[in-house]
Formats: C-alpha cells, sequence, structure tokens
C-alpha cells in the first residue's frame, strides 16, 4: 500500500475514490482495499482544498490494531505536508483526547482524565477521579454536546471524517461521528461479513442499514482481494462462513494447498504440533505468521512454550498487560526511594495480573490485590524476599533497577504472564533511555511515574509498537486490521463450543475474518475429537 497511488486503483475503486457525496458509504470484502481508497480520498480531499486552508481530515475506527497498521502501511500516502494534515487515531484516543484538552473549560475537572480499567473494575478498584474505559466515548459525546462552542471548533477544523469498521461501531462512537461531520463529509467503510462485536452493542447489527438509511450514497467495492489476488482463500472462507462445506471453492483451495487441516490425536500435545508446524512454514520463507487462538489463556501459555522453544514471537493485542506491568514497575520504584508502600506494588501486581486474562480474575490477581491470606505461604516468602531486595536499590543505577525489575516475574512467578510482564518493562526501559544512567532516587522515581501512567494511557487506546517478531499470537477477536503470509487458526479441546444460533453465525464471521488475513495460506489447527462447530472442518480437506 505504501506505494499506491490513484492511477493504481481498479475499475471498482476509481468511483469510491471520487465520491463527492457529504454521506458516503464504501462496501468491500476483506482485502479489497477500502482503507487504501480511504486514505487516498482523505489526500485528495486536501489537495482540492482552497490555497492556505488548514482543514484536516479526521480518520477514525474503534480498532487499536487497524490504526497502528493504517499508519504502518501508508507512509507515502501520509508524507507531506497533506499527510500531515490526516490525522488516524482509535475512538477512544480522540476522546482521551477531548476530554483532556477541552473538559476543564466545560466545569469539568482540571486533571487528565484517569482511566478505570476493566481489570481494577473486576478486582474492586477505583481511584478516585477515573473514567471506566467504555465511559470514554460517551464522555467526550456529552461534552461536545453540553458545549456549543466546542462542537463549533472540531466541526470547523474537519473537512472530513471517515470511519474504518464502521460495522463494528458502537452506538455512542456513530453519534460522536455525526456530531463532528455535520459541516464534513462522512466516509464509512464498512463489511457487514465482519461483524464480530454485535455482542457488546445491540445497536450494531444495524449499523450499517441506518447509514443507508439516512441518505449514504453507497459504493461496494465487490470481493476482489489486495491480499489474496487469487481470491481462492477469500472464496473459501466465504463458503466456510456460510458453513457451505460441499462449496467448490474450499475445495479449490485444499487442492491448491491454500487451505490444510492438521490434527492431532488426543495423546499428543497441541502445542507440539504448532511448535512444528511453524518451524516448517518459517523453514518455507514465510516471513509473518499469525497464530490465532481461542483465549488470551491460551495465549499466554503458547508464548511460554515458544519462549522455551527459542523461537522469536510477539503476543498482539494485549497491550494493557503490557501497560499494567509499567505501572507496577513504577509502584516498584517508588517502593525503593521510600516514597510509597510494598502494599501499592502488590496491588499493582495484582491489576497486571488480571489484565493477562478473559473473564473473572485468577485467583493469584485476588490475592496480591485484597487478599495475601489466600496467597501461598511460599509465595509470601518470596515476596519478602523481593521487597528487601528492592529497598536495598535506593540509589543504584536505574539500569540496574530495570534489569532487577524486568526479571522480577521469572523470579516470583511460572508461566503464562511472563512474556507481557516482560514486553511492559522493556517499552518503559526505551522510554527512558534518556536517564538509565542516572542513579535511582525520588525524583526520578516520580518520573517514572508519570511516563508509566502516559504510557498505560496509551496502551489502553492505542497498540504498543510490537518488535517485527515473524511468529504473532493473538485470540481470534484481535485479528482486525491485520495481515500475515501464514495463518494458523488453532481449535484446543478445552476451547468452549458456540452451538447456539447467535453464538454460531458470530463465530463463524470471526473464523471468515481470520482466514481472511491469510495472504498466503491458511491452516486449521484440531483436535482429532473436535467440537461440534469445528467438526466439520476436520473434513474439509480430506
Amino acid at each position: 500500500m505504501s506505494g499506491l497511488t490513484p492511477d493504481d486503483l481498479t475499475p471498482s475503486q476509481q468511483p469510491a475514490y471520487a465520491a463527492r457525496e457529504p454521506r458516503v458509504l464504501i462496501l468491500g470484502g476483506p482485502g479489497t482495499g477500502k482503507t487504501a481508497v480511504a486514505l487516498l480520498t482523505a489526500r485528495r480531499i486536501l489537495e482540492e482544498e482552497p490555497l492556505g486552508s488548514s482543514k484536516r481530515v479526521l480518520f477514525l475506527t474503534f480498532s487499536r490494531s487497524a490504526t497502528a497498521e493504517l499508519a504502518r502501511r501508508a507512509p507515502l500516502v501520509l508524507a507531506g505536508d497533506k499527510g500531515q494534515r490526516i490525522e488516524i487515531s482509535t475512538f477512544h484516543a480522540f476522546a482521551v483526547g477531548m476530554l483532556n484538552g477541552f473538559r476543564r473549560f466545560a466545569g469539568g475537572p482540571l486533571e487528565a482524565a484517569k482511566i478505570l480499567t476493566p481489570w481494577q473494575e473486576k478486582l474492586h478498584i477505583a481511584p478516585v477521579g477515573s473514567v471506566t474505559f467504555d465511559a470514554l466515548v460517551p464522555a467526550a459525546l456529552d461534552l461536545l454536546r453540553s458545549a456549543p462552542w466546542l462542537a463549533a471548533e472540531y466541526r470547523s477544523r474537519y473537512v472530513a471524517v471517515i470511519c474504518d469498521e464502521y460495522q463494528d461501531t458502537s452506538s455512542s462512537s456513530a453519534n460522536l461521528l455525526e456530531e463532528l461531520a455535520r459541516s464534513a463529509q462522512l466516509i464509512c467503510l464498512a463489511d457487514a461479513d465482519q461483524v464480530i462485536f454485535d455482542w457488546t452493542d445491540d445497536t450494531i447489527t444495524r449499523r450499517i442499514q441506518d447509514f443507508q438509511a439516512s441518505g449514504a450514497r453507497e459504493y461496494d467495492l465487490g470481493y476482489d482481494s489486495r491480499r489474496d489476488p487469487s481470491n481462492v482463500i477469500p472464496r473459501a472462507a466465504a463458503a466456510i462462513r456460510r458453513r457451505a462445506f460441499g462449496d467448490d471453492s474450499i475445495a479449490e483451495a485444499c487442492r491448491g494447498g491454500r487451505l490444510r487441516v492438521l490434527q492431532h490425536r488426543a495423546v499428543d500435545e497441541p502445542f507440539g504440533v504448532l511448535v512444528a508446524e511453524i518451524r516448517s512454514v518459517l523453514a518455507e520463507g514465510a516471513g509473518e505468521i499469525g497464530v490465532f487462538l481461542a483465549t488470551n489463556r491460551s495465549v499466554n501459555e503458547f508464548a511460554e512454550r515458544l519462549r522455551d522453544e527459542d523461537i522469536e514471537h510477539e503476543i498482539m493485542g494485549l497491550s494493557g498487560a503490557a501497560g499494567e506491568a509499567q505501572i507496577a514497575a513504577a509502584a516498584c520504584a517508588r517502593v525503593a526511594v521510600g516514597d510509597d508502600e510494598w502494599e501499592t506494588f502488590l496491588v499493582a501486581l495484582g491489576v497486571f495480573v488480571a489484565s493477562c486474562y478473559r473473564g473473572e480474575p485468577p485467583i493469584l490477581a485476588v490475592g496480591l490485590a485484597r487478599d495475601r491470606d489466600s496467597l501461598d505461604p511460599g509465595i509470601l516468602a518470596s515476596l519478602d524476599r523481593e521487597r528487601d531486595a528492592i529497598v536495598q536499590m535506593n540509589g543504584a543505577p536505574f539500569e540496574t533497577f530495570l534489569n532487577r525489575v524486568g526479571s522480577l516475574w521469572s523470579r516470583l512467578f511460572f508461566g503464562r504472564p511472563r512474556q507481557l510482564w516482560e514486553l511492559g518493562v522493556r517499552d518503559l526501559r526505551g522510554q527512558t533511555l534518556g536517564i538509565r544512567r542516572r542513579p535511582l532516587d525520588q525524583p526520578l522515581a516520580r518520573s517514572l511515574s508519570r511516563i508509566a501512567e502516559a504510557r498505560r494511557g496509551f496502551s489502553l487506546v492505542d497498540d504498543i509498537p510490537g518488535s517485527g517478531a515473524p511468529v504473532r499470537l493473538m485470540n481470534v477477536y484481535q485479528v482486525k486490521g491485520r495481515e500475515m503470509d501464514d495463518v494458523l487458526l488453532v481449535h484446543l479441546p478445552e476451547d468452549r463450543d458456540e452451538w447456539d444460533r447467535v453464538g454460531m453465525l458470530r463465530l463463524s464471521r470471526v473464523h471468515y475474518v481470520s482466514i481472511t488475513r491469510a495472504r498466503r495460506r491458511a491452516t486449521f489447527v484440531l483436535p482429532s475429537d473436535p467440537r461440534p462447530f469445528f467438526a466439520p472442518y476436520s473434513r474439509l480437506c480430506g
């Protein structure tokens, strides 16, 4: 996409690129270039602005990964003066910027908005003045509606507002778009077949229809994929989404080796099959491999296995956990210099553990955050030893402290969150290179806390940049906005099944999105006795 110009657009993309109606709906399947067309359109709109105009184009999406991927893949579109006037943001990052910039002028608090994370909520920890993550966009919308001067300021700023992944946009985000685009062109990119978050907001199922009913002009890019120009994988994925397992497109994909099924016997360890497949795919020359699992727990467990196998990898879409690791690391520094109690660090560590898992917080998280008596005596003894070592680090070189805190998880505990902890500390290290040779003292510890707070806030609303490792792990609900050479879609024996009608339709769409991330090949990794939803998959290429 970096070299894409308007001359490269296909006949189906050209009309959408040239659209000038006040409300535009661009429809298209996965990989059909909706976002590429929209970015080129944004640049075209700015080039048509009068000389001296300072108008901007705002590009919003709910997906952190999609935002990061857009910025990474479109350097030529975003280059130069015009490119600098294209703002790319998630809804939540945009809301935080609005609240912090203007709510104090509308009778709101003077302090920056503190985000109450879902993990703090689950552990019943609520910092004073905090705003829940889900309340950020509604709060920005309320501010905009209650302050006409602010609404006028934002409306005068943008000549166009573009929304990606519109089909999964919440009602508050859709209403924010309407408020921002009252005097601007509103362009929405969507695909009804990629709705996967309808369980979060019951209005999502009619999002596209409501926009169509508002008089939006439609431009349909069809299903020709730039990700897989042969369209073999997209056609097979569409048949799987419809659960039309006898469709010729699936047989074609299997014959050409573009779609494969690997099964492991019940006595085998599933991760062993995955490791062998990853080594084989890497040996074939794949530059990027996506491993999609059903839960964050499975992602963390497999990350530990890859670490043991010395296979370079990174966890994607779990940046919130990395942000919480930084908060805990900063609390540890404050303990060292006498600015805070060990209790504060343990609570922060408990929040980090909770952030590594979906659902209810694990026993370790609850024990660290609020119920020490429930912890194993061996863990308590290890924590006491760690505290004694930390308080000896007052005045030590900051780099020495970072080394100590970076290896803290592996000293205290076993398994799953280790990589996420180290990811957070690694990012914090990168943010503090200028002070690494200073001794750890109170001013430095307080600066570290401010940096960690800022990075935690960033990680909640945007992706922390990845390391570029060839193997990327994530759960299947975090694949939006990504693409890889090879995709491994994994079903483990313990995964929950979806056999009610609504759940089955949603999971079918999730798998459709997952499969179509692949440029080269998609592989299902299944147990020998898959659950009912997955059972037909085992016969796809038989």
